[in-house]
């Protein structure tokens, strides 16, 4: 079993990236919540990115925060990546 990791990383106005790399389970769905909730307040957008996960439970990332409960939580921008 590969160990689990999440990474996030955002460079200026750029989408956020959560990227995920070995395998992935109900274990590790709290850890992949936060780390997409955090992406989504910060108000860049996200881009997961999955080419370095072996396995990955659907039916656990399936029970975090759905987009409707996230998208309140954004932040605006401004066109130079500023909050207002």
């Amino acid at each position: 079993m590969l160990t689990p990791q999440i990474h996030i990383s955002q460079s200026g106005s750029a989408p956020a990236v959560v990227s995920l790399s070995g395998e992935h389970d109900l274990s590790t769905s709290p850890e992949l919540d936060v780390a997409l909730t955090r992406a989504v307040v910060a108000g860049f957008g996200v881009v997961v990115d999955l080419s370095e996960a072996t396995f990955i439970d659907v039916p656990s990332m399936d029970s975090g925060p759905s987009a409707r409960q996230l998208i309140p939580l954004a932040q605006p921008r401004g066109e130079n990546g500023s909050l207002p």
